[in-house]
């Protein structure tokens, strides 16, 4: 524990370049009461602990969606399949005589993640039970057995497609002859919700494979149909091949559906049980695995700035909190050949009980409760990487300090848990300046290891400084 460092100043003598007569009669006039006090300290006492976050609710859309199976030796299997609805092109009529030859869903991918020279089989239902509203909620944790029965008859492509993704760039599915002939009984598309009730979506997933998992963005069915018409001569003709193509954007809704589990079998809390072996370390792995929980003994760090720069007999002075700072040391950043998952570039550290209507409410950082940082890489003079993210809590601390009351007693929670999640940011500039527009819940797989509040050597603290000073008229 660093020893608090009191620093007793005159405001008037932080003035550079007065006249040292004026500076004395500056001092001069100043109470004892009403001088300033700095303190500089080390908070210690910091605990951290692993978290599933069961009441965490990843809403956002993504950019892309997440499709396949990928596990480590460390925290277990990650799986992700996708459903999905197509957007309808209200009212569109096909030509009379129409006849659709073959239906092909093609399924792009913007790049991969893991081992791409190993195989990936994927697959795809028909949505056959529910359907999604647009308006309702879903998250990354809802069950694909409430929408797709998964029996025989939801099967509706002719193979199922076994990839190597970094050799090619899309997954292509020809559809079976009897899910042609249902389309084949529509002749006119309807509105949006008619259509959805008629085809509710596709249930899209992987049956083989455990180490690949692909980014996939805009899948689209394409319709391929011919038609007859009269020529000039009045002779009947067949039209050339036509295509109509549907599209799962964002019109219509798209569920990135994931599941997980241990190395050893289990769920989440297997994996938390294991990872938590090791106390010197914690572990934040996305999309919606494992986070960290850092809880802050505030009622003892706000005890202390009062006592240390206010003093109890000095009912006219008021605390400031200057810096409190939180570093949060990244241990896996330089590591090679150990996972194929890196850290998070970005990471916010939010109050955990805000944190799930944060992200429902599309809430954007606030200092007094939800603050992000880069990932950030230094290097000293030994030519030592160093990566961390640097928070810094003193519009938390200063609130906090207002839960003081005039009794000298702090009001506030006695412990405030944050916790550390993965987030991607959208920007927007606003005359020359980069400002926050939209945090998402990062989406893509990565995998934190981050220096506990346990760690023998260097434990997870904040360095703070902060000063007291006199509120009341000036004599």
């Amino acid at each position: 524990m660093k020893r608090v460092l009191g620093i007793v100043i005159s405001l008037l003598l932080l003035l550079t370049g007065c006249k040292d007569d004026v500076q004395s009669a500056g001092s001069a006039a100043l109470q004892e009461n009403e001088k300033v006090v700095v303190c500089a300290t080390t908070f210690q006492g910091i605990q951290s602990k692993l978290d599933t976050m069961a009441n965490l609710h990843i809403t956002q859309t993504p950019d892309s969606f997440l499709l396949g199976e990928f596990n480590t030796e460390s925290w277990g299997t990650i799986k992700a399949d996708v459903l999905m609805q197509f957007a309808c092109p209200e009212g569109y009529k096909f030509p009379d005589s129409t006849q659709i030859d073959s239906v092909v869903l093609l399924i792009p991918y913007s790049t991969w993640f893991g081992d791409g020279q190993s195989p990936l089989r994927v697959s795809v239902y028909e949505m056959d039970k529910e359907t999604f509203l647009y308006a309702h909620t879903y998250t990354s944790d809802l069950d694909p057995s409430d929408y797709c029965s998964m029996e025989d008859s939801t099967h509706i492509v002719v193979d199922d497609r076994t990839i190597i993704a970094s050799q090619g760039k899309s997954i292509q599915f020809r559809m079976k002859d009897s899910w042609v002939e249902k389309w084949n009984t529509l002749r006119a598309f309807p509105n949006q919700t008619q259509f959805n009730e008629w085809f509710k979506g596709l249930y899209i997933t992987t049956t083989f494979g455990a180490s690949t998992a692909v980014y996939i963005t805009g899948p689209t069915l394409a319709l391929y149909y011919h038609y007859f018409y009269k020529d000039e001569q009045g002779i009947w003709q067949r039209s050339k091949e036509q295509a109509k193509y549907l599209y799962a954007n964002t019109e219509v809704r798209q569920v990135n559906h994931y599941s997980f589990q241990g190395v050893h079998g289990g769920g989440k809390q297997a994996v938390i049980e294991a990872l938590s072996q090791d106390t010197t370390t914690n572990y934040i792995v996305s999309p919606a695995y494992v986070y960290t929980v850092i809880s802050i003994p505030m009622k003892d760090y706000i005890t202390r700035i009062e006592e240390d720069s206010i003093h109890h007999s000095e009912s006219n002075k008021s605390a400031y909190m200057n810096k409190a700072e939180l570093i949060v040391e990244v241990l896996n950043a330089q590591k090679e050949n150990t996972t194929y998952a890196k850290p998070a570039k970005t990471m916010m550290l939010i109050r955990k009980d805000s944190a799930d209507n944060f992200f429902l409410r599309n809430g954007l950082p606030d200092d007094s409760y939800a603050l992000y940082s880069n990932l950030i890489t230094v290097v000293d003079s030994g030519n030592v990487y160093k990566n961390y993210y640097l928070f810094n809590l003193s519009t938390i601390f200063q609130s906090e300090l207002s839960r003081y009351n005039r009794n000298h007693e702090y009001i506030g929670q006695d412990t405030i848990p944050m916790v550390l999640i993965p987030v991607n940011l959208e920007f927007s500039s606003v005359q020359s300046t980069q400002i926050v527009t939209k945090v998402k819940i990062e989406q893509t797989i990565t995998s934190t290891e981050i220096r506990s509040a346990k760690h023998v050597d260097n434990p997870m603290d904040i360095d703070a400084i902060f000063s007291g000073f006199y509120t009341g008229p000036i004599k």
